[in-house]
């Protein structure tokens, strides 16, 4: 059987750089094979993906040895994306790859860069979401899916290619376990049904072995072991993580248990929160003693991020009370909270602020800690030594991996020694040495009585490291417990996906009998919670005349309703316009009450607009004279007549953008202009940019709430110091828009975009006959309108 990919003798060595990325690596992947590839951060295993995808060494600078052949193509004679129908890429982070709205149109990007025809497309479409069982998925908006729909939708859009091999980085690391079956079971039917070739990269070994043929280790570039499925368990996933002994958990035998004291460390009491009005966690109550590691679990969406905000106090809490060491601290800023509570973010970027590991690492301890300067370095040296980042200590942090850059936002938190760990997926992109090391601090942590709350997805480390458990569902806390009970509840509930390999038991006096009437049903239902969305589809069988006319339509409109705005000579004009564009709104089928709520703001500055001439212009006839105070105040004919124009000039100008845009699909509009000869780069430059305008202010929030815990305040400080803070603020804006359009690019050309000079659609938005007649009527009528009014002057 002639192999899918085949490698021999690769070796590259990137820019820059003293040693090779990849060394000497021989490889062959065959036709239906599922290829697990594992190994430490760093180690080259994303860098061979690229290699094989075909953007070494066409999108990366770097030296490259040996050859890569894919179904028999040199990939050094093909551009980046130029082997997108044979190999499909998906990257680790799916958010950052969709660039379209709508998951009909991110699948069908793909096939349209390709050119195929429009009905091949839509069979394409079809296969791919149904391939990944995501078929209901077809209408909706990208915003509004859940971490693993997101992934789902992801991996549809390269299967839509008909590729032979599929490559996916990380695809599970930042999914809970019902989000992280949903895509290992799509993977499963690629394997099984589709025949496709899978390589996957993981750090994660669990849920793979099941579903995989072969195991590859690296490290340092190179390929250093092989396994098969039953030598998965045994040799690479380490013992004292396996839940093999069921009995240690029933009788509580839970590595560095502590027993629980009095007082708690940390009392919650009817928690609620949430983001503008929508409410997020409420009634949570829990309390947490010291020396405890405790678990916070549950689906995407649950809750959890948002229980960890309000904890820290970056999240104001609707109700409830929070104490520490029995003192009230609702209503205490973060910045001080943040003294003896520790929060790491899920994604490091946001709390990444200097140029040198070294330094980010000492950064909070400098507003948090009350040691000296030299206390403050030595500590953070140490850690930096054992969480194996002390080579890094001069690099940029942003260089690092995703998983060294975890930890070195931890080794910033665990310098100032809080005595409340608050962890936000802290596993992610950890090998098994790593994650170790990791654990170990944790119970050194707790033994000297602190307690760590920590977002955690994977079971079996749940179970072997953690003494308690919070599930969240729905923004309740459904399960507070110790560890072994908590899993019996799980089980319960039929949730096998937060159980550990092998754990199969119930409660005391039950028979383990699993109701299905019990089970969480929130797994398709709750999205992201934090960004207030709901998952809606995208096309609405009650939509009004107004968003049914073509948006070249409307766009034409408003250009012409304009341009009458600025030509009428008097306000007479302008009121008649101004009934025209109230009529408009009453047929949007918002009601005038929904505009008028939300364009308050036009109609307060308009009447400042029109303040402003009636007292400005004294000429025409003396209408109003009066004196207010000292001043004497008139009013002019000519001023009232330019105020009432000037007011309502502002008013239907920006009301007719409002309504256009609130009234047409951005997406049937930028893809309506490059079918009407707008160049598709420039199409696809206002698309992307629509997909990321929320996620980057989004994205601002996130830094803000990660200066604040890090102790950084802007009230009060000193202007050199505030240029500093702002320095903070952009820095890691800048790197995350930076990190976006590099994987966005990758993405984009992994599926052909740009191979052609044209492209096809799925979907046509050409003009119809009875469009070109609104086209060529509008100007003339609203010419006609001008005319009148201009021969009344």
């Amino acid at each position: 059987m002639e192999p899918v990919v085949e490698i021999r003798g690769l070796t590259f060595t990137y820019s820059g750089s003293a040693s090779p990325a990849l060394e000497g690596v021989d490889l062959q992947v065959y036709p239906g094979e599922f290829l697990t590839i594992t190994g430490p951060s760093g180690c080259g295993k994303t860098t061979l993906a690229l290699c094989i995808a075909g953007f070494i060494p066409h999108a990366y600078a770097g030296k490259m040895k040996g050859v890569v052949r894919v179904q028999g193509r040199d990939t050094r004679e093909y551009p980046a994306g130029g082997l997108s129908s044979i190999v499909g890429l998906v990257q680790q982070d799916p958010d950052a790859q969709l660039c379209t709205l709508t998951v009909s149109d991110e699948v069908a990007f793909g096939p349209e860069n390709l050119c195929i025809p429009p009905e091949e497309i839509r069979e394409r479409v079809y296969f791919a979401l149904d391939a990944v069982d995501a078929l209901d998925l077809m209408d909706r908006k990208v915003h509004t899916l859940s971490g693993g729909e997101k992934q789902r939708v992801a991996i549809a859009s390269v299967l839509a290619m008909k590729p032979s091999i599929i490559i996916l980085d990380e695809p599970t690391a930042n999914l809970d376990p019902s989000c992280a079956n949903e895509v290992l079971k799509a993977l499963k039917r690629l394997k099984y049904e589709h025949g496709i070739s899978v390589v996957i990269i993981e750090h994660r070994l669990e849920r793979l072995i099941p579903i995989s043929d072969r195991l590859l280790v690296m490290q340092k570039g190179k390929i250093v072991g092989e396994g098969t499925p039953k030598d998965f368990r045994k040799i690479y996933i380490p013992a004292e993580r396996r839940v093999d002994s069921v009995t240690a958990l029933k009788k509580g035998k839970l590595p560095g248990c502590k027993t629980k004291v009095e007082k708690p460390l940390l009392s919650v009491e009817n928690l609620k929160a949430g983001y503008e009005n929508k409410d997020v966690i409420s009634g949570i109550s829990f309390h947490a003693y010291p020396g405890e590691t405790i678990a916070i679990m549950g689906d995407n969406g649950s809750g959890k991020t948002t229980l960890l905000l309000a904890l820290l106090g970056i999240l104001k809490p609707r109700e409830g009370k929070i104490y520490l060491d029995g003192e009230d601290i609702t209503r205490e800023k973060a910045s001080r909270r943040a003294r003896v509570m520790g929060l790491t973010f899920q994604n490091p970027n946001h709390q990444i602020f200097e140029n040198t590991v070294f330094k980010e690492a000492v950064l909070p301890s400098l507003f948090l800690s009350r040691d000296t300067l030299g206390e403050i370095e030595h500590r953070a040296d140490c850690l930096l030594e054992a969480f194996d980042l002390k080579q890094y200590k001069d690099a940029n942090p942003f260089t690092l991996s995703l998983g060294e850059k975890k930890r070195l936002t931890l080794v910033s938190v665990l310098a100032y020694s809080p005595k409340v760990l608050i962890l936000d997926e802290p596993l992610v992109g950890q090998d098994d040495y790593r994650l170790d090391v990791l654990m170990a601090v944790l119970r050194e942590h707790s033994a000297h009585g602190g307690i760590t709350l920590m977002v955690c997805h994977e079971p079996a480390v749940v179970a072997s490291c953690c003494h308690r458990i919070l599930f969240l569902s729905e923004g309740k806390l459904i399960i507070d417990a110790p560890v072994n009970e908590a899993l019996a509840k799980l089980a319960q509930l039929g949730l096998e996906e937060y159980l550990p390999a092998g754990y199969e038991f119930s409660l005391p006096g039950e028979e383990g009998k699993k109701s299905e009437q019990s089970r969480i049903t929130v797994r398709d239902r709750i999205t992201s919670a934090v960004n207030g969305f709901s998952p809606e589809p995208t096309r609405d069988g009650n939509r009004t005349l107004l968003h049914r006319i073509h948006p070249l339509v409307k766009l034409f409109f408003l250009f012409s309703f304009s341009m009458t705005v600025f030509a009428v000579p008097f306000w007479r004009g302008e009121i008649t316009l101004f009934c025209l564009l109230l009529g408009l709104y009453a047929l949007a089928g918002q009601g005038l009450a929904f505009f008028s709520r939300r364009l308050r703001f036009i109609f307060v500055f308009g009447l400042l607009i029109f303040l402003v001439q009636i007292l400005a212009v004294k000429e025409g006839i003396l209408l109003w004279q009066f004196d207010l105070g000292s001043v004497r105040l008139s009013i002019w004919s000519e001023g009232l007549s330019r105020g009432l124009s000037m007011m309502l000039r502002f008013v239907n100008i920006i009301g007719s953008s409002y309504l256009f845009v609130v009234t047409t699909d951005s997406n049937r509009l930028a893809y309506a202009l490059m079918q009407a000869g707008l160049p598709y780069r420039f199409g696809f430059m206002l698309i992307t940019a629509l997909r990321f305008i929320p996620v980057f202010h989004m994205e601002l929030e996130q830094v803000k709430n990660a200066q604040m815990a890090k102790g950084i305040e802007i009230e009060g400080i000193s202007p050199g110091k505030l240029l500093r803070v702002v320095r903070y603020i952009l820095v890691p804006l800048v790197i995350s828009a930076l990190s976006r359009v590099d994987s966005l690019t990758i993405s984009m050309e992994s599926r052909a975009f740009g191979l052609y000079p044209a492209r096809s659609y799925m979907y046509s938005q050409n003009l119809s006959r009875n469009d070109k007649i609104a086209i060529f009527v509008i100007p003339v009528i609203f010419l006609l309108f001008y005319l009148i009014f201009r021969s009344l002057v």
